[in-house]
């Protein structure tokens, strides 16, 4: 068994040899359009035809400027058809590939995607830190109180393991919650918490809001070397602490994405660190259902 693995291994390190962290970031890219290309409107077959089309051609459209600006005007148009129905990371994927397109127009297009993903990234952490420090039930850990309390069924599993309220609770709390959305008009719905979630919503809050605004100083600061090496381990600490636990898989990728293209120096190691991450996201991701079913199982 152990010979397979290295062997495994070995064909593993072989092929991330041979490629860039460039072409990573692409093909995380182009999962990102085809899965938020899912929802069957016309505009999101044309996304998805597009995506197969960068697989196909690949060395000539993934660094075609026209290629991707055609890709951000269909995504716009997309965004606004469903402004109200998709989470954050939407816009910033349109974002990402207008930077790509732009980047693409230069002579040197690496190092602009480089720059330009350093700054997303960095402005994307700023205004999240401002808009959290101006939120007073965002700041007051109400926010996070709810949501581990059913608000957000997504936080379901991580509620039920950090802790003392059971997912029995979560799931009465959510049907209460669910008459809000009913015709009726309700003044108040009692939910049940504890202080333990209120403790946690309270270090949730300000351990997010304090990395979100360092991650925001380390991409905004122009610098390499050292610096740079702390910009992808802070971004990666972030990543696996954030979305190991709430199962936003989008926004994790995109910020792979992002930082890939950056990596400049110590390529193996960050290149490594950031694939790593991906596989442990990703897999947490699709297995959560498995582990909500055991939990339900345990504390019901």
């Amino acid at each position: 068994m152990s010979n397979r693995l290295k062997h495994i291994w070995g064909i593993l390190y072989e092929w991330l040899r041979k490629i860039t962290p460039f072409d990573i970031a692409v093909v995380i890219t182009f999962a990102l359009l085809y899965l938020y290309s899912d929802e069957g409107t016309g505009i999101q077959q044309i996304i998805r035809i597009l995506v197969f089309a960068g697989i196909l051609f690949y060395k000539w459209l993934s660094q075609n400027p026209f290629y991707w600006l055609i890709i951000s005007l269909f995504l716009m148009a997309l965004n606004g058809y469903l402004w109200y129905h998709i989470d954050n990371h939407h816009f910033l994927l349109n974002y990402w590939c207008l930077a790509l397109s732009v980047s693409c127009f230069t002579q040197k297009p690496s190092i602009y995607i480089a720059i330009n993903a350093r700054l997303l990234i960095g402005l994307c952490f700023l205004f999240a830190t401002f808009w959290k420090l101006f939120s007073i039930e965002f700041v007051s850990g109400g926010y996070f109180e709810y949501v581990l309390a059913g608000g957000d069924r997504r936080f379901a599993t991580i509620s039920a393991l950090i802790t003392d309220i059971s997912i029995e609770t979560i799931e009465e709390n959510q049907d209460l919650i669910s008459l809000l959305k009913e015709e009726v008009e309700y003044d108040y719905i009692p939910i049940e918490t504890t202080q333990r979630v209120s403790l946690m919503a309270i270090i949730m809050t300000w351990t997010i809001i304090l990395m979100e605004a360092l991650i925001a100083y380390l991409f905004l600061h122009k610098g390499n070397g050292k610096l740079n090496v702390v910009r992808h381990f802070m971004l990666g600490i972030f990543i696996l602490g954030t979305y190991s636990l709430i199962p936003v898989l989008g926004f994790g990728w995109i910020l792979i994405a992002m930082g890939l293209v950056q990596i400049t120096k110590y390529k193996k190691p960050l290149l490594s660190w950031y694939v790593g991450i991906f596989v442990l996201i990703t897999s947490l991701y699709y297995g959560r259902q498995i582990i909500r079913d055991i939990l339900t199982g345990i504390f019901m």
